[in-house]
């Protein structure tokens, strides 16, 4: 789950409020950015925390992740 939100542009950061109010006339102003809030992850390997194509997931603020087997007592050919 993402936070969506805008954030003014940084050409426009400490600008007079006249020369922001140029959205009133039609210019983006702002840009859109998500933030990763929740996250949830089915059973994984460790290497999941690796793989930098995870970054949204690592960088949430609540990450729930399962983890039904914590040890080697279980194969992985059983679970």
């Amino acid at each position: 789950m993402y936070l969506v939100k805008n954030k003014l542009k940084k050409e426009y950061c400490g600008l007079p409020l006249e020369k922001i109010e140029l959205k009133l006339s039609g210019v983006q102003i702002t840009d859109t950015i998500r933030v990763p809030e929740v996250a949830f992850t089915g059973d994984t390997t460790p290497d999941f925390i690796l793989d930098k194509a995870n970054k949204d997931v690592l960088e949430s603020k609540l990450l729930i992740m399962e983890a039904t087997f914590l040890d080697r007592s279980i194969s992985i050919e059983h679970a």
